[in-house]
């Protein structure tokens, strides 16, 4: 399937957690390159940027994955996005309550961030912001 292909790319992968209450939301994406591969999850092949009041993700010529939050795969927002294949070990820098992530194709900035690193993958779990 395509969803296992995508998923079993060789190299890193980041997973990024949205909070419960604070999913994230389509920013911008390239409606002509995404491929919906059953219930809520949608494969964009080119262009992706989701954000939230905690901060933004953005993917430029590189594919990504999005599970959606409720019954529209996008626009009920969305709850994890995976982005697999990496050649290289995304950079991370936390500083005064901020983490920036950088990749090949990859940047995000978020407020309420955790990180966690097992084997390959960076698991990223944003939580809600307090105002």
């Amino acid at each position: 399937s395509a969803k296992h292909d995508y998923l079993s790319l060789p190299g890193w992968t980041v997973v990024l957690i949205a909070d419960g209450d604070s999913p994230l939301w389509p920013q911008g994406f390239d409606p002509l390159n995404v491929q919906r591969i059953g219930g809520a999850e949608v494969l964009h092949t080119r262009f992706l940027k989701l954000g939230n009041d905690a901060g933004a993700i953005e993917m430029l010529g590189r594919a990504s994955l999005t599970e959606g939050a409720g019954r529209h795969p996008l626009f009920n927002g969305v709850r994890r996005l995976t982005v697999a294949g990496l050649n290289a070990e995304p950079s991370v820098e936390e500083s005064a309550g901020k983490l920036k992530l950088s990749a090949e194709n990859l940047k995000a900035e978020f407020r309420a961030a955790a990180v966690t690193r097992s084997g390959r993958t960076l698991t990223v779990q944003l939580t809600r912001p307090t105002k």
